[in-house]
């Protein structure tokens, strides 16, 4: 069975469940949703404006500010932590129906064991009663921020069956081509710090100490001296190799 196919199986049957029928019945009644949802987008339009003008009056009116005034103060004088205010200051947001939506939406992922990319499905069900938006996948690529790739995430929705895994495994390979490279640094490299901090202080070292002992200690005894003098450019060569500023 194809994964969309799958997915809008089990949200289909979803539907059909007795106590996720009542939830979904009883989140429209408090939101103001007709029973079967919207039917068509200018009312949902009208109840998204209806909403807006409720928030606005709420956030700008004397009760709320009254409100959070008294969380604030609760935090400065020490009675209540920056978690606690912070809270407080969510359960006093939460009034609006988008909010209230979105907590529905949360409740029955939580609580109807739902895998959390339904999210949006789960929205436009309660809205227009219409299964769609249905996920196609059940992981997700969120690309780097900054369009760069220096770092990507995959999100796991739910168990991946054989198919999917493939998929994941092909998709991985294909963001790790683009990632940044931990090249093989290798200890004789890091020796040859310890001979370029000598060159750098020879003069405080004793006149005793030569370029023939520095070998022996830090690279061993079959050593010419002339890699004693070499280290430094073969650093330098190393860091810009690894860590010189890319021209775009």
């Amino acid at each position: 069975m194809k994964k969309a196919n799958r997915n809008l199986n089990y949200f289909t049957l979803l539907t059909s469940y007795e106590p996720f029928r009542v939830f979904i019945k009883e989140i429209r009644d408090e939101l103001g949703i007709p029973e079967n949802g919207f039917k068509n987008s200018k009312e949902e339009k009208e109840w998204q404006i209806k909403d807006d003008y409720f928030r606005a009056e709420y956030f700008s009116s004397e009760k709320y500010k009254r409100m959070a005034r008294a969380i604030r103060k609760k935090f400065v004088d020490g009675e209540i932590n920056r978690t606690m205010a912070n809270k407080q200051m969510n359960v006093l947001d939460q009034v609006s129906s988008v909010n209230k939506l979105t907590n529905a939406c949360r409740y029955i992922i939580y609580n109807f064991n739902i895998p959390s990319h339904f999210n949006l499905t789960l929205s436009v069900y309660i809205l227009q009663n219409k299964i769609t938006f249905i996920p196609n996948n059940n992981f997700s690529h969120i690309p780097d921020l900054y369009g760069k790739e220096r770092n990507t995430h995959v999100v796991i929705h739910s168990k991946l069956e054989k198919e999917e895994l493939v998929d994941l495994i092909k998709l991985i390979k294909g963001l790790n081509k683009k990632l940044p490279t931990i090249s093989k640094v290798s200890d004789s490299i890091i020796k040859k710090l310890s001979i370029e901090d000598w060159k750098k202080s020879s003069r405080v070292y004793d006149e005793r100490v030569n370029a023939s002992e520095i070998a022996e200690e830090h690279l061993g005894k079959n050593v010419k001296n002339q890699q004693v003098y070499d280290a430094p450019r073969v650093l330098k060569r190393k860091r810009e190799k690894l860590f010189g500023q890319k021209r775009s």
